[in-house]
């Protein structure tokens, strides 16, 4: 799933955002409409991320050394990689194209602050510009796990159904031409969190047997449901043909793609575990995408703007140079920084519940 999610996100940047397929547009309107959802992969990767440190943080709330174990482990999965792009993009001299409109301060970035300097319009080129998705992956790291351990389980269920119903309201207001509120709602952390929620309810809903019990024997109902909410997204795909389509996207539209995937991720999780579906899913070379999601997330951006720096102007050679240093600097920051990391954090361990 991680596989699908960041896929998504690379065809919009270097198919639907790229100069080489600008007819596209005119030739297969519904084609390109649909494409140019890729940017729901972000949406995808909130629920899965809520979901699975959701889950870690439900069945370890109550260990004596919660903090430092989660902190360690999570420090030592993102910040390596992320700060390795950074100085990549500050010393190498071949990034002198990535933005000359470049307002946002560097060091937000080294923060994990930049997301809300864009939001009130400041401008992020080139390989910074999906870096505001980390930035909120960061800033739930950071306060979920005191939520966990300090917040009652009843202040908790208020606090996660205001997380998701508030955003998409937020959304729609800061979209109006009438809003006091003169900022962008597409990556202002409070209007984003709807996704996380969702994901860390779905957590809960799994470790309640009541809940569970119910998902289990709905597994029909849970199918049609998929069917149904598959529809409506591939129809919300196709608002960007209409006037103020692209508002209902980024506004309800970011929830509803929300509840959609979280649907299919426990889905998955319930029903799917054998099936014909997860079998293909499994597929070795979609696996090994998702093991490295975080990297392709990371250097897709400068690996297309490299190749575009040579100078080459033909669209299949670029987009296959690009695919391939991609695929090579991700495989390479995996293989030999990102996973010895990744195992030396999970030698920490979590305690017994104090």
């Amino acid at each position: 799933m991680r596989a699908l999610a960041v896929l998504a996100v690379i065809q919009l940047h270097y198919i639907v955002s790229t100069p080489f397929v600008g007819d596209l547009r005119v030739r297969l309107p519904a084609f390109e409409s649909a494409l140019s959802m890729g940017w729901c992969g972000v949406d995808f990767f909130f629920v899965i991320s809520g979901f699975l440190i959701g889950g870690i943080l439900i069945d370890r709330r109550n260990s004596s050394n919660l903090f430092q174990v989660f902190f360690t482990r999570r420090a030592l999965r993102i910040l390596p990689a992320y700060y390795l792009l950074l100085l990549i993009l500050v010393f190498v001299p071949a990034t002198a194209w990535t933005s000359k409109a470049q307002e946002v301060p560097l060091w937000a970035f080294f923060l994990f602050i930049q997301n809300f300097f864009t939001s009130f319009g400041l401008r992020a080129g080139g390989p910074f510009g999906p870096l505001w998705s980390i930035a909120i992956e960061e800033q739930f790291y950071l306060l979920a796990p005191g939520i966990a351990r300090f917040v009652s389980r009843r202040a908790a269920k208020i606090l996660l159904a205001a997380a998701i119903f508030l955003p998409p309201i937020l959304r729609s207001v800061m979209a109006t031409d009438w809003s006091p509120i003169k900022m962008s709602g597409w990556d202002f952390t409070p209007t984003r969190v709807d996704g996380l929620a969702l994901g860390v309810a779905g957590a809960w809903l799994v470790r309640t047997p009541v809940a569970l019990e119910r998902l289990k024997r709905a597994r029909q109902l849970h199918r049609v449901a998929l069917v149904l909410l598959g529809f409506g997204a591939v129809a919300l795909s196709q608002f960007t043909r209409f006037k103020g389509g692209v508002r209902v996207q980024t506004t309800i539209g970011i929830t509803y793609l929300s509840v959609w995937f979280l649907a299919v991720l426990l889905y998955a999780v319930i029903h799917a575990a054998d099936s014909r579906t997860a079998r293909v899913l499994r597929f070795p070379a979609l696996c090994s995408a998702g093991r490295v999601s975080y990297s392709l997330y990371l250097f897709h951006i400068p690996a297309l703007l490299l190749v575009l720096h040579w100078g080459v102007r033909s669209p299949l050679f670029v987009l296959s140079a690009a695919a391939l240093v991609l695929g090579v600097c991700a495989w390479a920051s995996w293989r030999w920084f990102e996973s010895p990391l990744i195992a030396y954090g999970k030698r920490r361990r979590y305690d017994p519940p104090a």
